[in-house]
């Protein structure tokens, strides 16, 4: 299993940039990325002052992520940036990947 974490912080908070952003990723983005590999995808909202949120998308396996970047991923930035221009709205992106090499739990 391989995981691919895109975090947002929002330096200049404005709640209705926010919702729109989150309402793009549920419907359509997150479905775009799991049409490009992902097998799973969850919104986190992180504790803190700023507003802060991870989307984390899983992977079969690193090949199936890297064929994701490749093929997917330039088209599908490029398309949020177009409707959320970061630098504009005070939106700052940082992105992480790896191998998940121990899981347990339940599943729901």
């Amino acid at each position: 299993m391989y995981r691919y974490t895109v975090r947002c912080e929002f330096t200049f908070k404005n709640d209705d940039v926010i919702e729109a952003w989150l309402a793009w990723l549920r419907d359509p983005h997150i479905a775009d990325v799991m049409r490009g590999g992902a097998t799973a995808a969850e919104i986190v909202s992180m504790a803190g002052e700023v507003p802060t949120y991870e989307v984390r998308y899983q992977f079969a396996n690193r090949r199936d992520f890297e064929h994701y970047q490749k093929e997917f991923a330039p088209q599908l930035r490029d398309e949020g940036l177009s409707l959320f221009p970061a630098t504009q709205l005070g939106m700052v992106y940082s992105r992480s990947d790896g191998e998940v090499i121990y899981h347990q739990g339940l599943d729901r």
